[in-house]
């Protein structure tokens, strides 16, 4: 049910993002990204090289009206698998689904501040086959987030991106040996994320154009869960750089 709700909204905003902008430019701007990611655990790797910057995907879809008061949905998706000879194969393949309203505070023509507040959705599949532990989790929370923007030279910005995302929700055992363990449920978990990076932004007639880049770190705290007592134990760290594209119309 959230699920299908998420993506009707993004389907729905979709097909009015483009009639909008058939008849006049609208105050939309969709951003796609792909985030270069380094996976690590808290239990540690063996080899440094199990996870490479691997690529993974996010789109965002967002609404601004006149008074800077917006409205946007952003999906973000990781799902890759590693062999390490200390904690054997560990896989990490997940999503998250936000919607967000957000409010920008302009303090001066080169400083401004977006502040926002919303629900995320996540879903994953966490394999550790040498730990017993349920890996799978759906959960859903509030997310809070700042982004800050300083101009550094004509149409050249830098930027600095923080959230926090606490999420409850149910873990559960996909494998028969531990069907008899019972589910994780109401468990907790948060993410958290910090970027900074360089936006430019290039100005044509009916549509702007922001090319931008950066460095990415995201935590994601309580993916191990012990089946004795089922608290989340445990982090996952991503990190590395991303490149994307803003289209403002």
């Amino acid at each position: 049910m959230i699920k299908r709700f998420f993506y009707s909204f993004a389907f729905l905003v979709t097909l009015m993002s483009m009639e909008v902008n058939a008849r006049a430019a609208g105050p939309w701007s969709l951003d796609t990204e792909v985030l270069f990611l380094q996976l690590n655990t808290s239990i540690g790797t063996r080899d440094n090289n199990v996870f490479g910057y691997d690529p993974a995907p996010r789109y965002t879809l967002s609404y601004t009206t006149a008074n800077n008061v917006g409205l946007r949905f952003k999906h973000f998706s990781y799902d890759r698998i590693g062999v390490d000879p200390g904690v054997s194969r560990i896989r990490l393949d997940m999503y998250n689904a936000d919607l967000e309203l957000f409010k920008k505070l302009n303090f001066s023509n080169s400083t401004s501040l977006d502040i926002s507040g919303g629900i995320r959705y996540n879903d994953s599949e966490v394999s550790f086959p040498t730990v017993f532990e349920p890996n799978d989790f759906n959960g859903i929370g509030l997310i809070l987030g700042m982004k800050g923007m300083t101009r550094v030279f004509t149409g050249g910005d830098i930027y600095a991106r923080g959230a926090f995302a606490m999420l409850v929700g149910d873990g559960r055992h996909d494998s028969n040996a531990l069907s008899a363990v019972r589910p994780a449920n109401d468990i907790g978990r948060t993410h958290t994320e910090i970027a900074i990076g360089y936006q430019h932004s290039l100005e044509y007639d009916r549509i702007t154009l922001i090319p931008h880049a950066g460095f990415e770190f995201q935590n994601l705290s309580g993916y191990q869960i012990d089946v004795v007592d089922e608290h989340p134990e445990g982090d996952f760290m991503l990190s590395g750089f991303s490149i994307g594209l803003t289209g403002k119309f």
